[in-house]
């Protein structure tokens, strides 16, 4: 069966495949661990997330048009320094994913040789978060992924490319299962 067209509102941060909404890999990664930022001041989230997305996109900026963004120029070269080191060449990037009927994501660079990089810039390493995310992108991708990398520039601190070992489609599949159980059971 071909995997159905998926939707996202940029806006509410929705995924809908047909008219059903479907969660976000966030969501979903969320229910696995648990919200890692609620002793976290919603202003200072505001802050970093804002900051996080402003590195994202010019990273892919560069990428995709060989510009550096004003104000980020210590940000890219440090992701100028990583991909050169660990020699990735980049495939595609902010590619809206699917497994058809269950989530919706984007993940933030597919590589060369079809293995997953994600960007973050949080103040702490959250490996099993990470872990889940990519897992989740790899399944949305139709593929078991064996090894994905974090490209970690937080805005204080040591750059550094971290490797993540993605849970397994399984474990993914597994996952939404409980979560549309508890779904569900929350709306009866």
């Amino acid at each position: 069966m071909p995997k159905q067209k998926i939707k996202y509102v940029e806006e509410t941060h929705q995924y809908f495949i047909g008219k059903r909404e479907v969660p976000s890999v966030s969501k979903l990664v969320s229910f696995a661990v648990g919200d890692t930022y609620t002793s976290i001041p919603q202003d200072v989230l505001q802050r970093a997330s804002e900051y996080g997305t402003a590195v994202h996109e010019a990273i892919q900026t560069y990428e995709e048009k060989g510009e550096i963004t004003d104000f980020f120029e210590e940000e890219l070269e440090k992701y100028k320094e990583l991909k050169t080191k660990y020699l990735l060449e980049v495939q595609n990037m902010e590619q809206i994913i699917t497994d058809g009927k269950n989530f919706g994501g984007r993940y933030d660079i597919l590589d060369t040789q079809g293995i997953l990089w994600d960007i973050k810039t949080t103040s702490k390493v959250y490996e099993d978060k990470w872990a889940w995310q990519l897992g989740f992108y790899y399944l949305g991708l139709g593929k078991e992924g064996k090894t994905a990398f974090v490209l970690y520039i937080p805005k204080r601190g040591k750059h550094k490319v971290v490797m993540v070992t993605p849970h397994t489609n399984e474990e993914c599949r597994t996952l939404i299962d409980l979560y549309n159980d508890e779904i569900n059971n929350a709306d009866n």
